[in-house]
């Protein structure tokens, strides 16, 4: 006999997220199950990028082994190997943006407190983002392949060549960011979300750069000896902190556009999910 347990209380509109921190750990509690699965869509899809920096660390040995007696020469050899994996990651990063405009389909409705239907969501998000998913990636895969051959130009003031690289991560990828998310929320032309971008970035440095922080933390993993280690972990990162991230972003540039946008041109998607106590 099935003895099923009712509670005590009746449901309530406080019991709902009122803030987008309770949006973030109510969808963690009641709907993790699809955050799983967007984080194996999200494995899938960069299997061809882990399989390039596999096989780049490879490489990377055989360079060390090579020129064990010359560390300079060393050096120089694994930073030209690093451009060319770079240029080669930027294709993969092409192919890994198809999942990502699919997810990013199904989180923003997972947050917006809309139904999830998930291989309908994930091919809705694909076929309307896709475009722009792949030019952003791929560009940054650009971004990167250039910042990575200027490390390997001789050049008297050496510090000098890594101003490109952060420029690129300090305030390119933050732009990226809003870009991505905008495209999954609104229609615009690829020149007004980098222009837009650039507008909220300036607004929100301090948490922008967080976030930079936060996404960098999982390349640390570069100084694990063992290979077989740091990729276990890149995958079980792939697979559940990449969607809660790529959720909390989400959830974090919803209150920016709200903040600037929303409440005037879109009002309909304001405060889209949360359920203000004061309203």
């Amino acid at each position: 006999m099935n003895v099923h347990k009712y509670s005590d209380k009746d449901f309530t509109e406080a019991m709902l997220p009122h803030d987008r921190k309770q949006v973030f750990f109510d969808c963690v509690k009641m709907r993790f199950g699809v955050i799983v699965k967007a984080g194996l869509v999200l494995l899938l899809v960069l299997l061809p990028y882990f399989a390039v920096r596999v096989y780049g660390d490879v490489l990377t040995v055989g360079i060390y082994e090579r020129y064990g007696d010359d560390p300079e020469a060393a050096l120089q050899a694994g930073r030209a190997l690093k451009t060319v994996m770079a240029l080669v990651q930027a294709p993969c990063l092409g192919i890994a943006s198809v999942g990502f405009a699919g997810v990013m389909k199904v989180l923003r409705q997972l947050v917006w407190g809309e139904g999830v239907f998930f291989h309908e969501d994930f091919w809705s998000g694909v076929r309307q983002n896709g475009g722009y998913f792949a030019l952003t990636f791929v560009l940054a895969g650009l971004v990167h392949a250039l910042d990575r051959f200027v490390l390997t130009i001789n050049f008297s003031v050496q510090f000098l060549l890594y101003a490109p690289l952060a420029v690129s991560i300090f305030v390119l990828l933050p732009m990226a960011f809003f870009i991505l998310t905008q495209t999954t929320i609104y229609r615009n032309k690829y020149g007004t979300l980098v222009k837009n971008s650039g507008y909220f970035f300036i607004k929100t440095v301090p948490q922008s750069w967080l976030f930079v922080l936060i996404a960098a933390l999982p390349f640390a993993l570069e100084f694990l000896p063992f290979f077989i280690v740091k990729y276990v972990v890149w995958i079980l990162l792939a697979i559940f902190a990449l969607p809660l991230f790529l959720t909390a972003r989400f959830l974090f540039d919803c209150s920016v556009y709200d903040k600037f946008i929303n409440k005037t041109q879109y009002p309909d998607i304001y405060d889209k999910g949360v359920y203000r106590l004061d309203k």
